[in-house]
């Protein structure tokens, strides 16, 4: 032999494992489209079983979760927003504040547990975790699509257009 033939491709297994990864992602974003279709058009019940049938490994995005909260606390859930409020504020204690989305859903979920909380306890004082000022997000900054998603109407530069 001259050495000139070809030698084979070597194998390798994460060609296996890229297209499930895929599918995966793939089906998980049909998934919430198809729950913010649901929500949009009033049902919050059936988007929020769409996004529960989700395995907790998908729902890694920050708005899948805060859509989630917001869906708990539009169908009066309260224990429960408060629950899953509770965990996405520990979840983002820790994170980098500097991103203005961040700011802006870290706001929403607080705003969303304090409508909460005050419809179960509200003779009793606010949880200090659910303390925000306005003034941390600035608006011109976060994505039109978190504004339209989760809006933040109590902001003082809200604008309904």
């Amino acid at each position: 032999m001259d050495g000139s033939a070809a030698r084979p491709a070597k194998f390798n297994p994460w060609t296996l494992l890229l297209p499930w990864v895929f599918v995966q992602r793939l089906i998980g974003a049909t998934k919430y489209v198809r729950a913010r279709s649901l929500s949009r058009d009033g049902r919050d019940e059936e988007a929020l079983r769409i996004m529960r049938s989700m395995p907790e490994s998908m729902k890694t995005r920050r708005v899948w979760r805060v859509f989630e909260i917001q869906l708990l606390s539009l169908l009066g859930w309260h224990n429960e927003t408060i629950e899953r409020a509770n965990a996405y504020i520990l979840a983002e204690f820790n994170r980098d504040a500097g991103d203005a989305d961040q700011q802006y859903l870290l706001a929403f979920v607080k705003w969303r547990a304090q409508h909460a909380f005050a419809r179960i306890a509200d003779d009793s004082p606010m949880p200090t975790s659910f303390a925000f000022d306005y003034v941390w997000v600035n608006l011109q900054h976060v994505r039109d699509y978190l504004k339209r998603a989760f809006p933040l109407r109590g902001h003082p530069s809200w604008n309904d257009e």
